[in-house]
């Protein structure tokens, strides 16, 4: 039998004072152009008598009535619907639950059946459930409680080139640009992408007006950026967050986010300890991407004329107030020092020449040292001074090259500094402990006096007996038994 034959049939009989039972008659049309049985309410699936909202379900026509028909026809069957007859209602009668479901089953059918938080959304003109679509549901829901939607893939981005996506209004996403507030920076928004945080440019007006809207959707704040920062923390992927990121943040996209991130000086217990994984930050020694969990000092170098042996993140002032948050102590120069001469003094980490570029630099800028008297005593024990021999020795291990008795009463080269390969003056070595004349002891004169003995006939001896004379007569306490016996 042909359609409008049914439909005829059915207005007849719908039309008479005292119609008949129609249930297990299959005369009522549906939008999908076919027709079903009439059936009891309570028994059979209700279908929908509503002529505006059934745009809003693409694709589930089989549930609504058909709309178009004869008008007093159609006119009768809303007048059933509202009167509750056989399986018929109206919108007014559905619960959010079956609202969601409808929704969900053209999401479904138009944008794939996938349980991940994202879909690919068709946006072309002519697709069913695309952005005039979109719009129209979300003026519909208006009245709603958004709560029982927040599994639904309603929310959209169009920011990822040709690729669109719908996501879950529970997904929470971060808007890139608002009325009235600064725009997000495009490398903080990548930065953020790649711990899972989703950024959309913006959302239509429809979405934007839900008096509900803010539970899902922040606006492009500091504060929320960190709030959304903080709700990365529980999730369970939050680790594989932290290792895209540092994997894959370029430069720019580093340097940018923690910029960002720095401008606000509060910072919560758990975003401080997620940012403290982050590579964000650069080690002074290598150039290396790093967090502060790694390298977790700041160390004032920029004068000194090494490297620092421990590693140390690169300073700015721009990320001041993240290093606060973050607790990462800063050595001063000084502190640095007194590292680098302990070193220097165990004979650990740095070369001959790094030990003499560093020997310069302290005793030219010992004055302005406010603990230079722990400086000196280190510099002291430093094998710093080479002798003739090339040998370096500790200062107070030498004698003083410019003093006229000990050049002629000590014996060996080897017990007078070089100083011209030195890398520190003559000034600065009797600073650090340079023997005098009076540091001569009992075995120098001995040892100078059996020279004289066994080098007699040798020129010069006569000055050194004379200079050795002179120096006894200065330093009458060498008289003694011990040294020389008396005959």
């Amino acid at each position: 039998m042909a359609s409008n034959d049914k439909l005829d049939i059915l207005h007849f009989i719908l039309s008479s004072w005292n119609s008949p039972s129609l249930v297990g008659i299959e005369l009522l049309p549906l939008q999908n152009g076919s027709f079903t049985l009439f059936g009891k309410r309570e028994q059979d699936k209700r279908i929908i008598v509503c002529e505006e909202e059934m745009e809003l379900f693409p694709g589930q026509e089989d549930v609504f009535c058909k709309h178009g028909v004869q008008t007093d026809l159609y006119r009768i069957l809303v007048t059933m619907a509202e009167n509750n007859e056989y399986q018929l209602c109206t919108m007014k009668e559905l619960s959010t639950d079956d609202i969601a479901t409808l929704l969900l089953g053209t999401i479904r059918k138009y944008n794939g059946k996938t349980t991940e938080f994202a879909l690919r959304w068709k946006t072309a003109t002519n697709a069913v459930a695309g952005k005039k679509w979109l719009t129209n549901v979300w003026k519909f829901l208006q009245d709603y409680d958004i709560d029982d939607f927040s599994d639904l893939h309603l929310l959209p981005s169009c920011s990822q080139g040709n690729k669109n996506f719908l996501y879950k209004i529970s997904t929470k996403v971060l808007l890139k640009t608002y009325h009235g507030y600064k725009d997000l920076p495009d490398p903080v928004c990548k930065a953020l992408s790649y711990l899972n945080i989703v950024i959309v440019d913006t959302l239509p007006k429809a979405i934007m007006n839900h008096e509900d809207i803010n539970k899902f959707v922040y606006f492009p704040t500091i504060e929320n950026v960190l709030q959304m920062l903080e709700d990365v923390t529980l999730r369970l992927d939050s680790s594989q967050a932290i290792q895209k990121f540092n994997k894959t943040c370029t430069e720019k996209e580093r340097t940018k986010f923690a910029n960002y991130i720095a401008k606000n000086s509060y910072l919560s217990s758990k975003v401080v300890n997620f940012i403290s994984k982050l590579q964000i930050f650069k080690e002074k020694n290598s150039g290396r991407n790093v967090s502060s969990s790694e390298v977790n000092i700041i160390a004032d170098t920029e004068q000194l004329p090494i490297k620092y042996h421990k590693e140390s993140l690169v300073y700015s002032k721009h990320l001041h107030s993240t290093l606060i948050n973050l607790q990462v102590p800063i050595i001063d120069m000084e502190d640095v020092v007194i590292d680098i001469m302990s070193c220097l003094q165990r004979g650990s980490h740095y070369s001959h020449n790094q030990m003499n570029l560093m020997m310069k630099f302290v005793m030219n800028k010992l004055k302005t040292f406010e603990h230079k008297q722990q400086i000196l005593d280190i510099a002291r024990n430093i094998k710093c001074v080479p002798n003739s021999r090339g040998e370096m020795k500790k200062a107070n291990e030498l004698f003083d090259p410019e003093d006229s008795d000990l050049k002629w009463i000590i014996i060996g080269q080897d017990l007078f500094p070089n100083m011209k390969t030195c890398p520190v003056t003559l000034k600065q070595v009797r600073k650090l402990g340079l023997k005098t004349g009076s540091e001569v002891n009992a075995d120098d004169i001995v040892k100078c006096a059996k020279h004289i003995e066994s080098n007699a006939h040798k020129e010069a001896q006569d000055r050194r007996s004379s200079q050795l004379f002179d120096f006894l007569q200065k330093n009458p306490c060498f008289y003694d038994s011990r040294i020389f016996p008396k005959g």
